[in-house]
């Protein structure tokens, strides 16, 4: 799974709108859509802050996405 479907799929989970989650990161919202449509990874910082708020590991979040693991190696 990559992690703009992840990220998709647990925000729903939670039943916030792409706007509620950039507002929760001090983002904008076509930030969160660039993510879950794959055209843009998320910062470090955001992973972390992603993985609090779903209350799941960083293993959960990025597993089987290369490209963002490549990104923080």
């Amino acid at each position: 799974m990559e992690i703009g479907h992840n990220i998709q799929q647990r925000r729903e989970d939670k039943g916030m709108s792409q706007q509620d989650l950039a507002d929760y990161l001090g983002i904008s919202r076509q930030s969160i859509s660039k993510w879950e449509n794959e055209s843009a990874l998320p910062s470090f910082k955001n992973v972390l802050a992603l993985s609090d708020l779903f209350v799941v590991s960083l293993d959960e979040l990025v597993k089987g996405d290369e490209a963002l693991i490549e990104k923080f190696e």
